[in-house]
């Protein structure tokens, strides 16, 4: 399974649809949050839309550099987890990094805008090869081999688009993007 092609759609709504699409049909492991989440973790009072089965308690980043960082951090996790078979604990991870994508329209509109038309590739390859895998762990969830197949088929893209924000968030601000 390969990335999808950039959509004329924000990839943002998609990995929305297919999470809630994804609790929808049943997916009702309650996931912990990662170690940078729980510390970063604050109650929002507001809905995401979402069903109560999944912890969706996070603090929106207040810049790329941040996001970023966070992302990094869940994906080095998501990597761990594949490498466990804990396929429950992946999902968990992919739909935190969807909350985390979806600040992405206000976060790159802080960034200045020659960092932002860079950037904004750059997450939205993110969000479609998480996209991919969210889809796939939902669709064959219990094929593990499947799952990481799927996933091994993103991995070096996702590699790269993190990589290529860690450089724009550094340009956007020097003591981000580490």
């Amino acid at each position: 399974m390969s990335c999808r092609p950039p959509r004329p759609a924000s990839p943002h709504l998609a990995i929305v649809a297919l999470i809630v699409v994804g609790v929808a049909i049943g997916c009702g492991q309650t996931g912990a949050p990662t170690p940078s989440a729980a510390k970063n973790a604050k109650s929002h009072d507001h809905d995401h839309g979402h069903h109560d089965d999944h912890d969706h308690d996070h603090e929106h980043p207040a810049t790329l550099g941040e996001a970023v960082d966070r992302i990094g951090t869940m994906l080095a996790s998501l990597e761990k987890a594949f490498k466990d078979d804990d396929h429950d604990k992946a999902d968990s991870i992919v739909h935190a990094i969807g909350h985390l994508l979806d600040d992405g329209e206000k976060l790159l509109a802080k960034s200045p805008e020659t960092i932002a038309a860079k950037a904004r590739g750059a997450w939205e390859e993110l969000g479609d090869c998480l996209a991919d895998v969210d889809e796939t762990l939902h669709e064959k969830g219990e094929d593990k081999s499947a799952v990481k197949k799927a996933y091994e088929g993103v991995k070096a893209r996702i590699g790269s688009a993190i990589d290529a924000l860690r450089g724009h968030a550094k340009s956007a601000d020097p003591s981000a993007g580490k």
